[in-house]
């Protein structure tokens, strides 16, 4: 008996590839939303510990540092929450 030989078969090959391709983007993309994810917790924490420690500073250059720094923190979150 002959052996059955699908006609299409380089589309369904293409198929195949192309269904993998797009799970490898997939997983792309949920790796940078996790990422991501995690640098925003991490800001966040970055920015409650520099708000406990401008509360017990009295410097004056201390505590612009520590705005300027807040300032950025605030400015990469932004920036992470539009990615």
């Amino acid at each position: 008996m002959k052996k059955f030989v699908f006609s299409l078969q380089k589309v369904l090959d293409l198929r195949e590839f192309q269904e993998k391709e797009a799970e490898t983007e997939l997983a792309k993309a949920i790796a940078e939303t996790d990422r991501i994810k995690l640098a925003l917790i991490e800001n966040g924490q970055k920015q409650a510990y520099t708000n406990k420690t401008r509360n017990d500073t009295f410097l004056i250059d201390q505590m612009k540092a520590i705005e300027s720094y807040v300032n950025r923190l605030k400015k990469e979150g932004e920036e992470l929450q539009l990615n």
